[in-house]
């Protein structure tokens, strides 16, 4: 499965930090040790999933964002056309502090899927080559 999303903020995902930006992802077809493959401008990673769970129901094509005493964390990725929800983040949240309006709770990026035939990012894809 090919994709992208815009983070409009920055946040933790496993042990990395993803600064706000336009990404794409390549999710594996591995169930037993299911990874997601994300690049950015200026960074990627190979990020693996802690649990897999069944979600016939639940709406997809969106990455969860929780919100918790550290900043932003990746909590899920359910994609459009599957019935899993892929979770990465298996530690219990330290709520923030509710005084303020501020408070932002959980946070759902929009996924942008690719059409069948676009070109994959993942490792053993292809690399441009420049011309010479």
């Amino acid at each position: 499965m090919l994709g992208g999303f815009t983070l409009p903020v920055a946040a933790k995902w496993n042990d990395r930090t993803l600064p706000a930006g336009e990404y794409r992802f390549v999710v594996s077809p591995a169930i037993p040790r299911a990874w997601v493959y994300v690049r950015g401008d200026e960074q990627s990673a190979v990020l693996y999933v802690a649990s897999i769970e069944w979600a016939a129901g639940a709406p997809g094509g969106l990455l969860c964002l929780l919100y918790d005493d550290s900043g932003y964390r990746v909590r899920s990725l359910k994609l459009s056309d599957t019935k899993e929800i892929l979770y990465f983040d298996s530690r219990r949240p330290v709520p923030a502090p509710r005084e303020g309006p501020e408070w932002p709770g959980v946070l759902y990026v929009p996924l942008k899927t690719e059409e069948p035939g676009a070109p994959a990012i993942g490792p053993g894809g292809p690399i441009p080559q420049r011309p010479n």
